[in-house]
């Protein structure tokens, strides 16, 4: 493991000169699926990964993300991101000045501290 085994290139997802996100956090769970990952940026977004093998990654949603449709995201990087080990279709994220928990359906936070 010299060498990196694969590569993900964050972006805004903007069709026209996408802008790069910067990755802080990641968070990959068993239970919410073996090819699922979350990742928190530095811009303050939570993007939902799905990663198959010999495919690239697959962006299935930007939490918080104003351009695609997402609300209430961190004015800062996100420094953790934790699935609940029991439901995991929510998660929580640290970042900036608070906490917000967030379910996988909605773009925008279910609760901000």
């Amino acid at each position: 493991l010299s060498e990196p085994v694969d590569e993900c290139v964050l972006t805004d997802g903007a069709k026209e000169e996408p802008k790069r996100l910067g990755g802080v956090s990641l968070e990959w769970m068993q239970e919410a699926g073996p090819t699922k990952y979350l990742v928190g940026t530095e811009q303050g977004a939570i993007l939902s990964l799905n990663k198959k093998p010999k495919k690239d990654v697959e962006v299935g949603t930007w939490f918080g993300l104003e351009s695609k449709g997402g609300s209430g995201g961190h004015f800062g990087p996100v420094y953790s991101t934790k699935r609940n080990p029991h439901q995991v279709k929510y998660f929580l994220t640290v970042g900036d000045w608070r906490a917000q928990l967030w379910m996988e359906e909605l773009k925008g936070p279910l609760l901000s501290t």
